[in-house]
């Protein structure tokens, strides 16, 4: 007797969507925020595909940070993807507080080993990004 799984839960399908997922990071602008002068990255374009709806007052938009966080989100995918895929594989309440459990101490175990990467042009945003993002700090 075989299992089916829901397409949507099919490891085809959430590889498909691993891959389309960091293609959509053009879709984000950087904003610093005032106060503590950390940088959040924020949709600057709708779901509907337009940005007139939005207020992009105060927001980076350019090809550096696009590319800078598809660089990132690639990073995080290919370190990840075994995790994401199981995750979301399986119907669980509170995916994305088990997800980012499990990140963090992956992560920690990772900086012990002082794991050191080689970002090219990306050397200094990179790293904020990625910890951005794994901070949920990246306004989707």
């Amino acid at each position: 007797m075989t299992n089916k799984v829901p397409y949507a839960r099919s490891e085809a399908h959430l590889t498909e969507l691993l891959e389309e997922v960091c293609d959509r990071m053009k879709e984000y602008g950087e904003q610093i925020d005032p106060s503590t002068h950390r940088k959040n990255y924020v949709r600057v374009v709708g779901r509907n595909g337009e940005s007139s709806e939005l207020d992009l007052q105060g927001i980076r938009i350019d090809s550096d940070i696009s590319g800078t966080l598809k660089f990132a989100c690639e990073s995080i995918v290919e370190e990840y993807e075994d995790e994401l895929i199981e995750f979301f594989s399986r119907e669980a309440d509170n995916v994305k507080d088990k997800l980012s459990k499990e990140t963090s101490r992956k992560r920690r175990r990772n900086d012990k080993e002082t794991r050191q990467c080689s970002l090219n042009r990306h050397d200094l945003a990179a790293p904020e990004v990625k910890r951005a993002m794994l901070e949920r700090r990246l306004v989707i």
